[in-house]
């Protein structure tokens, strides 16, 4: 069959899952991989289901099902061991329901896989994706991969490195059987990939809307998938090697690896051993590995129970067509006495082709036999390099000290490096080499995860000590990665016999690299603009870098957005992303939430040291009507790759740009800005003010039309009408002019306000311009203490590119004080009429009112004396009888009206004296001031005016 790999929205999928059960129960609706997987599973008890269909492939998994699954499947691969000694009992798992499962439970608590640590074993819960692939990561690796944060990262990661897991991002799903079938099949050295639609891609096909083409598509006939072919081959196996107990890197022969005309695909090789030793004592069985160019596996320990080893290349090791690679496979005794006299023959009885077969095997290796003898230790230490690098530098990664206290040759040695996030060395550093005093030595490879120096042969004598320093170039420049360098091997042989020697480690060289020649930064723009304006920007970015880059795909999110559709803003086809001058279309349809612009649609370079432009451009249409928009965008390059021999994917954080408002007239009504008169009292028969406010146009010159006014003072809207009804007059004004404005007021009755049209007044661009209203009143004596306070509750304004209404969401207020309508205040005059008597006259200007006058509040003093007065101070008329007070006239007398009946009709007035009688003073010289009048209208509260009207 053909097959043809595709990328899906595997999280969509598995979301679908538990809402689409019926639709899966059927044959036909599992893959070739998942039918795969399901034979796999039965033929290693991992389920004892009868078919396919019984196994409940969608089906969510328990953790006492898994308990049985993942023990099966390790035991048979053999890739741990039992630890017979634990007992493993929950008092929440029967002896019943864990026979029902195979011991399931108790096998894979002894295993060290589940239930370590836990008081209850929750045989009923649910599997999540984080506690599955936790619990396979150990199986696999044991505890490798402990120490995440949290506790899943690195188990999930390396899972999805290795190709079997390929979802971690949702790490709270619910676990599904088949899935974990298909994973366990995956994580089989000696499993091949089906062919044909896999489990995922055929779940995407059911959720297609056209499915016979989804799945013609996924086994596209134009792709074959050719079988893979690897013969192994001896290049040299040394004789029989008598080694100490505790010898490492002992070469038991050189193989060879050579594809047929097909590439090959090699995930590991399967090596056996036979002979005498103590193979149920952890500490006395070899450790095996194979190394060769940037090549260097974890070394493992051969199982006492299989006596076998699966040495796994991680990445698996693809050989194209025809081409060969040899490798070194080594062995390694850990110093124990029960290693002694131990004999050790090795074959490789496996090579596990993941898309084929191999031919070769077994091939025998060569034979090793311990000896009492031990070979002393070597002192290697990790010394911190550079703590900080950036892509384009040059950097120490590392520094290793080695010391022996014998003379010693080192021949090579090997770092394993732990990167957080999980990243590939390979990817993040190149041209790596060995410097020992300053001069280039051996050769460096890097590999995923390791730093592989060889051929060194440094002869050293006693006591010496060398230092070799591993420097790089630096081409990562994705998010911040922190690696640490450890200690991984040392191939030193003891000088005296030739073997080599274990390790005492120490040290940690950390370093941080930082993607630092590549930056992403938006820039500001126009953040106002008129509607029907082209070429408008609603993002601009930059992105400069000091690699040559290739942008493969970009996300463009609406973060904000006040208008309904986007296509509502722009003309049609006008609105693009362009990046570094190439331009993609966007659809309304699109920016209405966040899409992608894919490797399928773009693929744009960007040169070393230049600096590209990102934008976000649209052509802005007039809509009628136009009540404004504001909106915002985020950018993100989701895929960016270098151009070199170094592809990697960048990290480039997202930028959200700044909001842009697409709106004509911006109007604001504002209080005036110039100053409203200190008195806010309207009097009959004069004209006067009534009101005052600013507009002030932003954005774009606007001209105002008409609004409308509205009374929130005391006064009823009919007798609002019958006074100012004719008289109401609108003036534009600033510092020192007042400009009437042509316009038509009139009140309209049902609205019960006054309509102002028919204007044309025009508001420059960000200016504010002042008016007031002016009125002419005739007879007001029915409002007296009541008062107008003039509200703007509607309008429009026509700007110079289109019209809009202007609502005020809570009136305005034109004044700071309702203004307040009150009798005209009486004219008062002082004026001295004898030598010690003042003549007061108050007369009533008002027409329409009559007042009543009920206290004069004056003070009278001597100009040349200024002893205590004992005389007395007298108000009287040519009528009343004389009031007088005593005391001081030069403190305030409050003097009160002779009678009630000193009333003051329509433009008349009333005339009094002030008498002065005594004998401390010198009446010729007097001098008199009327402070304060108070009086009331004949059917008003009594008021207060101050007059400071002065006689001497």
């Amino acid at each position: 069959m053909k097959t043809f790999k595709k990328l899906f929205a595997y999280s969509a999928i598995f979301a679908l899952l538990a809402t689409m059960m019926p639709t899966y129960a059927n044959a036909a609706s599992y893959s070739d991989e998942l039918t795969e997987a399901y034979g796999y599973a039965k033929n290693k008890w991992i389920t004892t289901m009868a078919s396919i269909d019984d196994a409940d492939m969608y089906g969510n998994l328990t953790r006492v099902a898994m308990a049985k699954m993942v023990a099966n499947y390790v035991l048979d691969l053999g890739l741990q061991e039992l630890d017979t000694t634990k007992e493993c009992k929950f008092p929440d798992v029967s002896v019943a329901l864990d026979t029902a499962y195979d011991n399931g439970v108790t096998k894979a608590c002894q295993l060290g896989l589940m239930g370590v640590g836990i008081t209850k074993f929750n045989p009923n819960g649910i599997v999540t994706r984080a506690e599955f692939g936790t619990v396979l990561s150990r199986a696999l690796w044991g505890d490798e991969n402990n120490g995440g944060d949290p506790y899943y990262k690195k188990h999930l990661q390396a899972l999805k490195d290795e190709g079997i897991m390929n979802m971690i991002d949702n790490p709270n799903m619910k676990e599904v059987r088949g899935y974990v079938m298909l994973m366990m099949m995956r994580a089989d050295d000696n499993y091949a990939p089906a062919v044909g639609c896999s489990a995922e891609e055929l779940l995407t096909c059911i959720l297609a809307d056209d499915y016979e083409a989804c799945i013609a598509a996924c086994s596209d006939e134009a792709t074959e998938v050719l079988p893979g072919y690897v013969t192994i081959s001896k290049v040299s196996v040394p004789a029989q090697q008598d080694v100490p107990m505790n010898a490492v890197n002992v070469n038991i022969g050189r193989i060879k690896l050579t594809a047929g005309e097909n590439g090959a695909r090699v995930s590991s090789l399967e090596i056996s051993r036979d002979g005498l030793a103590d193979m149920n004592d952890p500490d006395n069985r070899p450790q095996v590995y194979v190394q060769g160019g940037n090549i260097k596996t974890t070394a493992k320990p051969v199982s006492s129970s299989t006596n076998k080893v699966i040495v796994k290349f991680s990445p698996a090791l693809d050989l194209k067509a025809g081409s060969s690679m040899e490798f070194d496979v080594m062995m390694s005794m850990d110093e124990h006495a029960n290693a002694v006299n131990s004999t050790h023959n090795f074959k490789v009885t496996a090579v596990n082709v993941a898309n084929g077969t191999a031919s070769g095997t077994p091939l025998t290796l060569g034979t090793v036999k311990t000896t009492s003898a031990q070979t002393k230790n070597v002192t290697f230490n990790v010394k911190q390099g550079d703590s900080t690098a950036k892509a384009g530098e040059n950097k120490i990664l590392a520094k290793v000290e080695i010391i022996f206290d014998h003379a010693w040759t080192l021949r090579g040695f090997s770092l394993e490096a732990d990167t957080d996030p999980a990243e590939n060395l390979y990817d993040i550093f190149a041209n790596a080499e060995a410097y020992i005093d300053g001069a280039v030595v051996g050769g460096v490879s890097l590999s995923k995860d390791k730093v592989i120096v060889s051929g060194l042969n440094t002869a050293k004598a006693k006591d010496e000590k060398v230092i070799v320093e591993i420097k790089a170039d630096v081409v990562y420049s994705k998010e911040i990665v922190d690696i640490d360098f450890d200690y991984d091997n040392v191939d030193v042989l003891e000088g005296n016999s030739g073997f080599g020697m274990n390790a005492t480690a120490g040290g940690l060289a950390e370093i941080k690299v930082h993607g630092s020649d590549i930056s992403f930064k938006k820039l500001a723009i126009e953040k106002n603009v008129l509607p029907g304006t082209s070429q408008v920007k609603l993002f601009a970015g930059e992105l400069k870098t000091a690699t040559d880059l290739t942008v493969q795909a970009v996300t463009i999110t609406p973060t904000l957005n006040t208008v309904g559709a986007f296509g509502e803003l722009y003309s049609n086809g006008s609105a693009v992303f362009k990046i570094n001058g190439e331009e993609f279309e966007i659809a309304d349809a699109d920016i209405k939430a966040p899409f992608a612009i894919s490797a399928t649609d773009m693929e744009v370079g960007i040169d070393a040291g230049t600096t590209a432009k990102i934008e976000i451009i649209i052509n802005t249409r007039v809509p009628a009507p136009l009540t404004g928009a504001t909106v915002q965008f985020e950018v993100e390059l989701v895929t960016v790759e270098n151009m070199d021999d170094h592809t990697i994917t960048y990290a480039v954080p997202a930028r959200k740009g700044d909001a842009v408002s697409i709106k004509a007239g911006d109007i604001k009504l504002n209080k005036a800005t110039i100053a409203w008169p200190a008195t806010e009292s309207l009097f009959a028969n004069k004209e006067q003010e009534v009101g005052r406010f600013s507009i002030k146009a932003n954005n774009d010159t606007a001209v105002l039309k008409d609004f409308d006014l509205e009374n929130q003072g005391s006064l009823s809207a009919t007798d609002f009408e019958t006074l100012f009804d004719g008289n109401l007059t609108l003036f534009k004004i600033d510092s020192d002019t007042a400009t009437e404005v042509n316009a038509n007021i009139t009140f309209n009755d049902d609205e019960d306000i006054f309509e102002v049209r028919n204007m044309s007044v025009e508001i420059p661009k960000n200016k504010t311009v002042n008016f007031k209203l002016m009125a002419s009143l005739g007879t007001i004596k029915d409002y007296h203490g009541s008062g107008v306070l003039f509200n703007i509750t509607t309008g429009s304004v026509r700007a110079t590119s289109s019209v809009v209404e202007l609502t005020n969401d809570a009136p305005q207020k034109l004044s700071t004080n309702p203004y307040t309508f009150r009798a005209t205040r009486p004219d008062i005059t002082l004026t001295k009429h004898a030598y010690n008597m003042f003549k007061v006259v108050i007369k009533n200007v008002d027409d329409d009112v009559n007042i009543d006058v009920k206290d004069l509040e004056f003070r009278v003093r001597s100009l040349t004396k200024d002893s205590d007065f004992d005389g007395e101070v007298c108000l009287t008329d040519d009528v009343n009888q004389l009031k007088c007070n005593l005391g001081n006239p030069n403190f305030w007398k409050r003097i009160t009206a002779l009678t009630d009946t000193g009333t003051i009709f329509n433009n008349d007035e009333l005339i009094n004296y002030i008498l002065i009688d005594g004998a401390s003073i010198e009446p010729e010289i007097l001098q008199a001031q009327i402070a304060s009048l108070d009086y009331n209208e004949t059917w008003k509260d009594l008021f207060t005016e101050k007059y400071n009207v002065a006689a001497q």
